[in-house]
């Protein structure tokens, strides 16, 4: 069986390397299969060049679906082609992947959050789905949240229509598929699980981090999520969350950036607010650098006792390694993980509710009943990892 992994960014993004690592697992749990090929977005081809060489799996064979640099000459040359006809603009943004798309068994549109309004339309995935099928090829959206579309009710009715086109939907969770019936949409959706479940942490550095207590990732995006004006009003709400976190354990506290790219790059935010930190702060606080992979950085995150973070699949890395998780919530994903997980949104931090204070109060009843929360996850991740895996079984009947 060929297939092809289309829709995600590049490994900068540690969450989307974590996709196609897990997703790899599960086709490889279901098929005979020797690689896949994984056509991803990147901003350029400087950051084409870098993933190839930071990635050594071998099975995995990398190849540029866009370059949409603004204002370069393929930019200007889809431009034009919109004018003339949408169809000859989409098979131009995706000239790059028909050929791999013509010669596969199924296209697999990955990304996780690709198809909601977090960061507008999701045009150039619906592009990508119709590519697909008007070369006669089924496309499943996989392990991926959907929606919600409510802000935009003429876009929610496009995509309702668009949706029911598709071979599949494998939502990742619940809330996506409750979403989904409640705009009508329910003979091709399938609950699975993110794949990144099943990725196989690296151990390599565990050791290396074993004193460290907890685990801090946050994103640039909440800034906008928290609603403030000015960087330097955000990096102080940040100080001030790591003073809270702090004065509440005894150990060390590890900053970890998941995100490393020109355009949300959480290690350049996490290093602008280390700088600011008092000395005596700093004694008790370490910032990782860009050196880690998805899967070495699970190998680190499971060694914490508790783990708060921003970033969804550096959250995802904490769940599926049982350790006790804060998500500082700006989205569906984050809600459907807990709810799904937990049972309850106790600790997950929607944007309206974030304080120091309240933080400090979810930390301190983590903390308290951390024992009894990472046995509790035990049998449920074990049900998540199986769902993950059946999203193979089950592409395997559709194909």
């Amino acid at each position: 069986m060929k297939f092809v992994l289309a829709g995600n960014s590049s490994y900068g993004n540690r969450g989307c390397e974590a996709i196609v690592r897990g997703s790899l697992e599960v086709l490889k749990s279901s098929f005979n299969i020797e690689s896949v090929i994984a056509h991803s977005n990147f901003k350029s081809i400087e950051e084409y060049n870098w993933q190839v060489n930071f990635d050594n799996d071998k099975s995995i064979i990398h190849k540029p679906a866009i370059f949409p640099d603004r204002y370069s000459l393929p930019w200007f040359e889809k431009q034009a082609y919109k004018i003339i006809s949408p169809e000859r603009a989409r098979a131009y943004t995706y000239k790059n992947i028909i050929q791999d798309i013509k010669n596969s068994d199924c296209t697999l549109s990955i990304g996780g959050d690709n198809y909601s309004l977090d960061y507008g339309r999701p045009t150039l995935f619906t592009d990508l789905n119709n590519t697909v099928l008007s070369n006669r090829k089924p496309v499943i959206i996989w392990g991926a949240s959907v929606g919600p579309f409510t802000k935009d009710v003429e876009y929610e009715r496009f995509m309702s229509k668009h949706l029911k086109k598709v071979t599949a939907i494998f939502a990742r969770e619940t809330m996506t598929v409750e979403y989904l019936d409640s705009i009508g949409i329910n003979e091709n959706v399938h609950l699975v699980a993110d794949p990144a479940f099943v990725m196989q942490p690296d151990y390599k550095y565990k050791d290396k981090f074993k004193d460290y207590e907890v685990g801090l990732n946050i994103s640039p995006l909440m800034k906008h999520y928290w609603s403030l004006d000015s960087e330097e009003e955000f990096h102080e709400l940040i100080i001030s969350t790591i003073n809270k976190i702090i004065n509440k354990i005894n150990g060390k506290l590890l900053l970890i950036p998941h995100v490393i790219q020109n355009h949300s790059n959480d290690l350049l935010l996490l290093e602008n607010v280390y700088n600011k930190l008092p000395l005596d702060v700093k004694e008790r606080v370490t910032l990782l650098n860009d050196d880690y992979n998805a899967e070495q950085l699970k190998g680190i995150i499971s060694g914490l006792r508790l783990f708060i973070g921003a970033r969804t699949h550096a959250t995802i890395a904490a769940f599926s390694s049982n350790v006790p998780t804060i998500s500082l919530a700006y989205s569906l994903k984050a809600e459907g993980l807990n709810k799904d997980i937990f049972g309850h949104k106790d600790f997950c931090i929607k944007p309206s509710d974030y304080n120091i204070e309240y933080l400090g109060e979810v930390i301190s009843s983590v903390l308290e009943s951390r024992n009894k929360i990472s046995e509790s996850m035990i049998p449920k991740i074990e049900e998540i990892k199986m769902r993950s895996l059946s999203a193979g079984k089950l592409l395997k009947q559709i194909i």
